[in-house]
């Protein structure tokens, strides 16, 4: 039967918790039994024909919404009962708890076993493909998934054969720096890999740090479970110590965190605190770098090349389009070129895309491929400026068995950072420097920015503060500012004045709440470029008209910062006496941050 997408959420949501949730079930022997709230047939335990050892088969599994193949994964038991092959499917007990019916071709295949429900999904000599009914009943999510299961006849092998123990890459030194990388999790008990409690927990793609020979992993929980692992631990020594925090949290996706390894070669120790709900335990797992390592290519030196998230908002708004991740994936690759960026957008169920066009961009069909029940396309959208917020027109044909529609969404698509907190940026030419600087902590989040508000010499401070590492002297000259009765605020004054980089209207006043003007914004960014070991440019000219001639100070910081692409003014004009607006302070204050960084 349909889904609607808040039902699809709902279930996602629950079998993330399920993966990592225990939960206990029985029953009493007979014919049919009631295993929490479901009629489960009773079955003997279904054991191998005489002389048969327990085999493993590993398969895939299709649906129509995608969620339960996130969730039944091979591989499986392979095992025979009266001459019948049977997949036992490894499904997690919560997960099983949820499901009450799974029929196929008209017959049960949810049978109870030594009082526990087991999955017996029957298969034909030849291996083909099985289609079956997952009949679901949770308090968020009730219906029936029609999935698609297929065996690898190739994959067949005997119990326990070929176990790793430990990962199969040998490595030998290293150079420093960073590397994109998958890993993989070990069963601390069984020492099997693809530990399925932990690996779907986290995103597969990470980096190898390299420091100093030293190895460190940085890792992230996909975006359903970011707020349930609360902590990650790894085994240093003899002791368990907490990771570091390289980005994100528990409320902000990705939680990104630096877990340090004991080498390349050998497993290395670590735990998950996983708190979601009631729920509160500690999973052990053994986690290693041995599949994905390219020696050849440094994150820091792949200069052409980065992953970088991407947002898909509705038509003028900051809430995310339905598109966002699903049909337009929330990744992009980014290449530099000498004119621009190519950026590389996927669309995951590609097959119901009929086009897709970007304003002031060019778009070309890069690759097209089928993979599973679905047909993956990608795009390379050629930019001039990636802090630009694009519109593009997506147009869909969607296809559910009788559901049906066909749609062109126009949308907004934004590069890198963070998702856009503002309801007041999404048209400004500026939007790119606001949230750059909003990811970056410049910027805190609110409903709104108010971009065209003037903004007061205190609030420039403390931004330029916030995008600085500077000491905080413990007084100051100035009498008038202990008013603003904000920590931060006094200790942005302090250390940029005694950095030397603000001063005062004089000695003992810093008019804190008076707006800051044009000249003075100059000549403070330029002072902070000197200090920072600027040289100034010998063929920078005055392109402003308006510049006061007698002074010297901010008709060299006018000069410098034009020529910097930093305060380029309008039609030939400074206005030096005109207050700064917030969205005017976002590009000065990015447009120096970038100067800031290359220098």
């Amino acid at each position: 039967m349909a889904k609607n997408r808040n039902t699809k959420m709902a279930l996602a949501a629950l079998m993330a918790v399920s993966a990592i949730t225990p939960a206990a079930v029985s029953a009493n022997a007979g014919e049919t039994q009631n295993v929490n709230g479901t009629e489960a047939t009773t079955k003997e335990a279904v054991t191998p024909a005489a002389g048969t050892a327990v085999r493993t088969i590993d398969f895939k599994v299709t649906d129509e919404t995608g969620m339960l193949a996130n969730f039944v994964k091979g591989p499986g038991e392979l095992v025979e009962q009266n001459g019948q092959q049977y997949i036992k499917i490894n499904l997690s007990d919560t997960m099983l708890s949820m499901l009450t019916a799974v029929t196929v071709k008209g017959e049960s295949a949810l049978h109870e076993i030594d009082g526990k429900k087991v999955v017996l999904i029957p298969v034909d000599k030849d291996y083909s493909s099985v289609e079956g009914v997952f009949t679901v009943n949770s308090p968020v999510a009730k219906g029936d998934y029609t999935a698609t299961l297929t065996p690898d006849a190739t994959s067949i092998k005997e119990a326990g054969e070929e176990k790793p123990t430990q990962p199969s890459t040998p490595y030998g030194k290293i150079a420093d720096g960073k590397y994109k990388v998958t890993f993989d999790a070990y069963n601390q008990k069984t020492g099997e890999g693809n530990y399925a409690a932990i690996t779907r927990q986290l995103n597969e793609e990470a980096t190898l740090v390299v420091e100093n020979g030293k190895y460190f992993l940085e890792i992230s929980g996909t975006e359903q479970s970011n707020g349930m692992i609360a902590e990650y631990q790894v085994l240093v020594g003899d002791k368990y110590v907490k990771a570091e925090t390289v980005s994100g949290s528990l409320t902000k996706y990705p939680h990104v965190v630096r877990l340090p390894l004991t080498s390349l070669n050998d497993l290395t120790s670590a735990k998950l605190h996983v708190v979601a709900g009631t729920h509160d335990q500690w999973y052990d797992f053994k986690i290693a770098v041995d599949k994905g390592l390219d020696l050849q290519e440094k994150e820091d030196n792949a200069s052409e090349s980065e992953t970088l998230s991407a947002y898909v908002y509705q038509d003028g708004s900051n809430e995310l389009s339905i598109m966002h991740g699903r049909y337009l994936a929330d990744k992009v690759e980014v290449t530099a070129t000498e004119t621009g960026y190519e950026v590389d957008v996927t669309f995951p169920e590609g097959q119901h895309l009929n086009n897709f066009t970007v304003e002031g961009a060019t778009v070309a069909k890069k690759s097209e491929e089928v993979v599973g029940s679905n047909t993956v396309k990608v795009y390379t959208v050629s930019v001039d400026d990636l802090s630009k917020i694009y519109t593009a027109t997506v147009d869909l044909s969607v296809r559910f068995g009788d559901f049906a529609y066909d749609e062109k969404y126009n949308v907004q698509l934004q590069f890198g950072g963070e998702k856009n907190p503002f309801t007041d940026i999404q048209k400004l030419a500026n939007y790119g420097a606001i949230v750059s600087l909003y990811s970056y902590g410049i910027f805190k989040e609110s409903e709104k920015f108010n971009p065209y508000n003037t903004t007061t010499r205190y609030q420039f401070s403390l931004m330029l503060f916030r995008a600085l590492e500077l000491e905080v002297p413990e007084t100051t000259n100035f009498k008038d500012i202990e008013s603003l009765n904000d920590e931060e605020a006094l200790s942005a004054i302090k250390a940029l004045n005694n950095y030397g980089v603000i001063n005062g209207v004089n000695k003992e006043t810093f008019a804190p709440y008076n707006k800051i003007t044009r000249a003075q914004t100059a000549k403070m960014i330029y002072r902070l470029l000197e200090k920072e070991g600027y040289k100034p440019a010998a063929d920078a000219k005055m392109p402003f008209s308006d510049v006061p001639a007698n002074d010297e100070e901010l008709n060299e910081a006018a000069a410098q910062l034009n020529a910097l692409g930093i305060m380029t003014g309008s039609a030939g004009k400074l206005n030096p006496g005109a207050p700064l607006t917030r969205d005017q302070m976002a590009k000065v204050l990015n447009n120096a941050l970038e100067v800031l960084v290359n220098l």
